[in-house]
C-alpha cells in the first residue's frame, strides 16, 4: 500500500496537480472539493484495511479515522514538499521502497502493541 500510494502522489503529473489546485483553490472552490474527495477514498482505503487487521488480533487501533490519516501523512515525508517547491525532480524506485518500509515500521511501533 505504501510504495502505491508513493508512486501515484509523487507522479509528475500529480506534483503539478497538486500545485495548480492549492493556487486556484480560492478562486475555484470545487477543485479543493475535488481533491479532498480523493483524500478521503485513500484514507476509506487504508482505514478498511486497518480495521480488517485488527479484527484479526493483529493491530490495536484506538481510532481508525486518524490512524488511517496519519499513516498516509506519515508516508509523505518532507519529500513531497521538496517535490513541489521544485527542490526534487523525482524519487528512484529504491527511494520509494526504502520510505514505505521505513514508515510502515515506525507506524507498526506506534499500533502493534495492544493497549493493557
Amino acid at each position: 500500500i505504501g510504495i502505491h500510494f508513493l508512486e501515484q502522489i509523487y507522479l509528475p503529473e500529480q506534483i503539478e496537480l497538486y500545485r495548480v489546485v492549492v493556487s486556484e483553490a480560492k478562486r475555484f472552490p470545487e477543485l479543493g472539493r475535488m481533491m479532498n474527495r480523493r483524500i478521503i477514498r485513500s484514507e476509506a482505503f487504508v482505514r478498511s484495511y486497518l480495521e480488517h487487521l485488527q479484527k484479526a488480533g493483529n493491530i490495536h487501533l484506538p481510532c481508525p479515522d486518524m490512524t488511517a490519516s496519519q499513516f498516509l501523512g506519515l508516508l509523505k515525508t518532507n519529500f513531497q514538499m521538496r517535490l513541489l517547491f521544485g527542490i526534487r525532480k523525482q524519487l528512484s524506485r529504491q527511494e520509494l521502497q526504502a520510505t514505505a518500509e521505513c514508515c510502515v515500521a515506525i507506524f507498526l511501533d506506534g499500533v502493534g502493541r495492544k493497549s493493557k
